[in-house]
């Protein structure tokens, strides 16, 4: 019965002992009409003096938990007034403990409770992607602005999908719907658009008149055609020729001529080499600034702010 007590809390200890004493009451460990032990012997299996094991059965006295009988000892009342007491008891002590040691109003504690349990409640999420880049891209775009946990699901890596909100883009409806068709009106799907950056990683350091084809490689031909069709709102006008290129497998990387640049889509990044990635671009895709706001006000997230950070 005797609970860890923490002798550098600023929690005095008697009442430590008391609130331990209340909890045995509470769950039954100790039953009505049950005998304390007597306060030396509990003395020193708490490892305090006397008068601190005195001044907790005094404090479970006047709550009416137990009754100090003097030489015949300390009894417990009953279990049933014990669970009413004992909380009652201790929102007390909070109330006191935070108005004498932190100058706390009572209406501040609970502002600051509230807040507690709100940080607690963190929703969960799932994004569902071809790739873990891309996925855990998406991830942390969602976590820079929402107060959320997600974490990546990658396509061919995922047997079942896990119970929870799931998030994937419209780019693998299909997919989603062919190995998944009882859990796909589940799926939450989001617009997403190149990250627009891609267009300096393509022409940083080349002359402004030089002609570029940019071969967009993908194993599978609607996706890349697809993307040909995004990244041609990005690389307008006659200096650029925007081409979809079908491969036979993940790395194999098409032949270059003068002019060519090579972008690949995100999960044909990942099956590459490190000496591949040098000669290619790879294709990243944001989730649109109007998607990432419409999914907090459509989940009631919470917004992401430096507060959380610190």
């Amino acid at each position: 019965m005797h609970a860890r007590i923490d002798k550098d809390s600023p929690v005095p200890l008697y009442h430590q002992i008391a609130e331990a004493l209340r909890n045995a009451i509470a769950v039954g460990e100790v039953a009505p009409q049950d005998q304390l032990p007597p306060v030396r012997q509990a003395a020193t299996g708490w490892g305090v003096n006397l008068h601190t094991v005195r001044k907790a059965y005094a404090e479970l006295a006047r709550d009416g938990l137990v009754r100090v009988d003097g030489a015949r000892g300390t009894r417990v009342v009953g279990a049933a007034r014990a669970g009413v007491q004992s909380i009652d008891a201790f929102v007390t002590f909070c109330a006191r403990t935070a108005r004498e040691h932190f100058g706390l109003t009572q209406l501040e504690l609970g502002q600051l409770l509230l807040k507690l349990a709100a940080a607690g409640k963190r929703s969960r999420v799932y994004v569902l992607e071809c790739s873990r880049t891309q996925a855990q891209g998406h991830c942390d775009e969602i976590m820079r602005a929402w107060r959320v946990q997600a974490e990546p699901l990658v396509l061919g890596e995922t047997d079942e999908l896990p119970r929870g909100l799931l998030l994937a883009t419209y780019f693998h409806y299909n997919d989603i719907r062919q190995r998944w068709p009882d859990r796909l009106d589940e799926v939450h799907f989001m617009a997403i658009a190149p990250d627009e950056s891609i267009t300096q990683r393509v022409t940083g350091g080349l002359k402004a008149r030089t002609r570029l084809r940019l071969r967009i490689c993908e194993t599978d031909q609607t996706k890349a055609i697809n993307i040909a069709a995004d990244l041609r709102n990005l690389f307008s006008g006659t200096r650029f020729e925007v081409v979809p290129h079908v491969m036979r497998s993940a790395n194999a990387l098409p032949r270059t001529g003068s002019g060519d640049v090579v972008l690949v889509a995100p999960r044909i990044w990942g099956a590459l080499s490190e000496e591949q990635r040098q000669r290619v671009v790879e294709i990243r895709y944001c989730i649109r600034a109007h998607e990432l706001e419409s999914l907090g006000a459509t989940f009631s997230w919470e917004r992401f702010t430096e507060e959380h950070v610190a």
